[in-house]
């Protein structure tokens, strides 16, 4: 499992994206412990433009991965939130 620290757990990560177009087959791929895949995000409700966006999870989050297509929108992010638990 993926601690942030000794006894805490990450349940939510945010973060600012920018400069996204929101191009077809982009996704949001959340995974929890031993791999286990969660949630996948499409592009139709991945930001576009300049937002924020988030993951709330009920269960600990151990791998985030953001499948930006090689189109010309390269994306910028900056400004990363975390939310965790104390065990």
């Amino acid at each position: 499992m993926t601690r942030v620290d000794p006894g805490h757990s990450l349940l939510a990560m945010g973060i600012w994206v920018g400069h996204s177009a929101r191009e077809s087959g982009e996704t949001l791929r959340i995974y929890g412990e031993d791999g286990l895949f969660l949630q996948e995000f499409t592009s139709g409700v991945l930001p576009h433009g300049d937002q924020f966006m988030g993951v709330v999870s009920a269960v600990p989050l151990t791998r985030i991965y953001y499948n930006e297509r090689a189109g010309g929108d390269d994306i910028c992010t900056q400004d990363f939130h975390f939310g965790v638990a104390v065990d």
